[in-house]
């Protein structure tokens, strides 16, 4: 859902597999913008119980836990940008949950929170599914979104939109966007339309 960015301190930028910034506050050895992985080397577990192949994937071999989260530097320093897990990948393109629901809740008038989800698509490998929750009184439909979208790349663009009641978007015990769950029901969503023929194509 769309938050903040925040600042992260005692960690290391990854990109490419190469460390790109050190554990120095503000971290000054990468080019501005450009997005990487997060790893800490401070407060790291053992791995996981009887699963050596979990345990390789999260934490390196000299002893970086690999968060899952990523991120960008700039003059300020390292900023959250989103969880790898949740990036989308509709045609090859990467697209960050986060940028379509930014642009999504610029209708500030209209939507209260919005959250995205990828789901398989047999064209275009993932597509995206955009949860948005209206705000009180406030009157917004499928076509309003769909023209709101004209100006986001057309990769970026959600092939279905879910309408949600003001407070019914489904939160964790953070009062975050639940992505667990609307996972699940983006996936329902597509299980309709795919048996109506109204997904996997273009």
């Amino acid at each position: 859902m769309r938050r903040a960015s925040g600042r992260i301190c005692r960690c290391i930028l990854f990109r490419s597999g190469k460390r790109c910034a050190a554990t120095a506050w503000p971290a000054r050895s990468c080019l501005p913008e450009r997005p990487g992985t997060f790893a800490s080397a401070v407060l790291t577990f053992l791995g996981y119980l009887n699963d050596p192949a979990a345990t390789a994937q999260t934490i390196s071999k000299d002893g970086f836990l690999y968060t899952g989260d990523l991120g960008h530097k700039d003059a300020d320093g390292l900023h959250l940008s989103g969880r790898a897990k949740w990036v989308i990948k509709p045609s090859g393109y990467q697209v960050f949950p986060l940028d379509v629901e930014t642009h999504i809740c610029s209708l500030a008038d209209k939507v209260a929170s919005c959250a995205v989800a990828g789901v398989e698509h047999a064209v275009l490998s993932e597509a995206i599914v955009a949860f948005v929750e209206k705000k009180p009184g406030a009157e917004l439909s499928v076509p309003i979104l769909e023209k709101h979208a004209r100006t986001l790349a057309s990769y970026m663009r959600p092939r279905h939109y879910v309408l949600l009641e003001a407070g019914a978007m489904p939160l964790n015990r953070a009062a975050k966007a639940d992505y667990v769950r609307l996972h699940d029901m983006a996936k329902r969503e597509i299980e309709a339309l795919r048996s109506k023929g109204k997904w996997d194509r273009v």
